[in-house]
């Protein structure tokens, strides 16, 4: 994968992702350790992770921490494929709220009596 141009402010927030991480996932309360993104996945027993971050709709940075099993030496990359589970979920709740800021959806309206509802999908 090829790295996007990258901007000044970009090494900044890099540090943020790699070294300021919370430790503890309660301690968002701005009271918990800081950690950095290999204390993290030590916390975890994680092997590896990889990082993609998206800004104003493009591709801001990506790279890759670890490896990709454990005792073994080959590393993550921006290029690694993970399984990805249930990301589905997460890629249809962001076209609904497309579709809601849109406003071709209301969030409050039962969709079998949206006027894009057609007669056929209405239950009942």
């Amino acid at each position: 994968m090829p790295q996007p141009e990258i901007s000044v402010e970009v090494p900044e927030r890099i540090q943020r992702v790699e070294h300021r991480l919370w430790l503890d996932p309660s301690a968002w309360s701005q009271i918990g350790q800081r950690a950095s993104i290999t204390e993290r996945m030590a916390f975890y027993a994680t092997p590896g992770v990889s990082v993609a971050v998206i800004n104003n709709a493009e591709l801001e940075w990506a790279r890759g921490y670890g490896v990709i099993e454990s005792g073994k030496p080959e590393p993550i990359t921006p290029d690694t494929i993970f399984q990805a589970c249930s990301i589905s979920k997460h890629v249809a709740l962001l076209a609904v709220l497309r579709l809601v800021q849109e406003r071709v959806l209301e969030l409050d309206q039962d969709v079998n009596h949206s006027p894009y509802a057609t007669k056929k999908s209405m239950i009942g």
